[in-house]
């Protein structure tokens, strides 16, 4: 979207295929009422907003901005990249295997899990992990921050 901003809205579930890239030169907000599945880009120089009932991002997709923000009634997946310099996440559930790291990370979740030695939760000044039914990592799963880390029930 060159210029600025963009907003898309769909009814129903959605696959990004590998080869699309959805870009903003500000702010994109992303919204399907039904499950997100994104092979490819979704990404903004500014702010990235995601809504959807569920998301599979999948290896080798990416979710980027300057501020990203990922929402889910149910699950989300991440088998990919989310990224930002902030980026916050809100779901039912987050399961990681691919890399979600900012300089600022928030994730909300009744469950957390981070798994597999590919998999990462990583912030360069504060991570915080919410999940107030339990938080696992395994596999050689990595949770690192440069600065701090805060974990809680939320």
């Amino acid at each position: 979207v060159a210029g600025g901003d963009g907003a898309i809205t769909i009814n129903g579930n959605y696959t990004h295929s590998a080869a699309n890239q959805i870009q903003a030169n500000h702010n994109l907000t992303f919204t399907t009422t039904g499950a997100l599945t994104n092979q490819g880009t979704l990404a903004a120089v500014n702010a990235l907003t995601v809504n959807a009932a569920s998301i599979d991002n999948r290896a080798g997709a990416d979710l980027n901005s300057a501020s990203t923000s990922v929402n889910a009634g149910g699950a989300i997946t991440n088998a990919g990249r989310i990224e930002g310099d902030t980026v916050s996440t809100q779901s039912a559930s987050l399961a990681n295997t691919g890399i979600v790291i900012g300089n600022n990370v928030t994730l909300n979740a009744r469950g957390i899990s981070n798994t597999g030695a590919s998999a990462a939760l990583a912030a360069a000044t504060q991570l915080n992990l919410y999940a107030s039914d339990g938080l696992s990592n395994t596999g050689g799963a990595t949770i690192f921050s440069l600065g701090d880390v805060n974990i809680a029930a939320n």
